[in-house]
């Protein structure tokens, strides 16, 4: 079964990356870590167990996506999966997000 845990475990985003290594089910929703935490995050388990999170309206979006573009420095493949093809497969929509995708093809 599919464990997703909030926010990267705040300030204990190192005991959170170290649990995901040893469980695959795992994965971090990483909303309100600096880019220096889900670089970490990236490094330690690559970005398919990374998920995007705003925590909006307790902060603003910008922020939230400068850090992960910040973190990805550059690697479009890895914005990617942390901003909606990690999600989509979570959530079996790979079809559907898919099929969005090709009509918007910034996604």
């Amino acid at each position: 079964m599919p464990v997703v845990l909030a926010h990267a475990g705040i300030a204990q985003y190192e005991l959170a990356i170290q649990l995901a290594q040893r469980h695959e089910q795992v994965s971090l929703e990483i909303s309100g870590q600096p880019a220096q935490h889900i670089r970490q995050a990236l490094d330690a388990l690559g970005a398919e167990r990374l998920l995007f999170g705003s925590d909006w309206p307790f902060w603003n979006q910008r922020h939230a996506l400068r850090a992960v573009r910040d973190a990805a420095d550059g690697d479009v493949a890895v914005e990617e999966a942390i901003f909606s093809a990690n999600a989509a497969r979570l959530l079996q929509l790979d079809r559907q997000y898919m099929a969005i995708k090709r009509m918007i093809p910034f996604l």
